[in-house]
């Protein structure tokens, strides 16, 4: 019986995957594509004042920004690949080295953006890890090193993952 209700629930949680990337996509496809929605974001983050230091030094909640983290961070994937795709047979290769680099700053980035909830818990880290700094302790991580890391070993991966087996949006 309880091989049945795991089934159940992973059909279940398929479905609702399939529907949140479809969404996802969705999003990406209306903003007019994977660059525009990266290049939009940065401009939101670079042209407010302070706020590209926030995202580079402690995240910023979503709400400060137009673009949903989910939908950057797909549409950071997909430009990355795109621009990998195009150095292969680029004549302007400075050019797609740019969208590249953008690329990657919007995906690290999407890391870096964190809803409400996590933000109000990650202030609160912050806060304790400074205490313990005064205290001497300087080993403690805090969400936004442990998301900061991963994103960059993710951004790894991506640079090295696989054209030829890329789903392009």
């Amino acid at each position: 019986m309880k091989w049945l209700l795991d089934k159940i629930v992973s059909v279940i949680a398929t479905r609702m995957a399939t529907r949140e990337i479809a969404a996802l996509l969705s999003d990406i496809r209306s903003a007019g594509g994977s660059d525009v929605v990266c290049s939009k974001a940065l401009a939101e983050i670079d042209g407010t004042p302070g706020l590209r230091k926030y995202v580079e030094t402690s995240g910023i909640r979503n709400s400060l920004i137009s673009i949903e983290a989910s939908v950057l961070g797909v549409a950071a994937g997909n430009s990355i690949m795109l621009a990998r795709r195009d150095l292969q047979t680029a004549t302007d290769s400075a050019e797609v080295l740019q969208r590249l680099q953008m690329a990657q700053r919007a995906f690290v980035y999407s890391s870096l953006i964190f809803s409400d909830e996590d933000f109000e818990a990650e202030m609160e880290k912050q806060a304790q890890r400074v205490l313990q700094l005064l205290a001497g302790n300087s080993d403690t991580p805090t969400l936004y090193d442990e998301r900061k890391l991963a994103a960059e070993a993710a951004l790894e991966k991506w640079m090295m993952a696989d054209l030829t087996k890329y789903a392009f949006i």
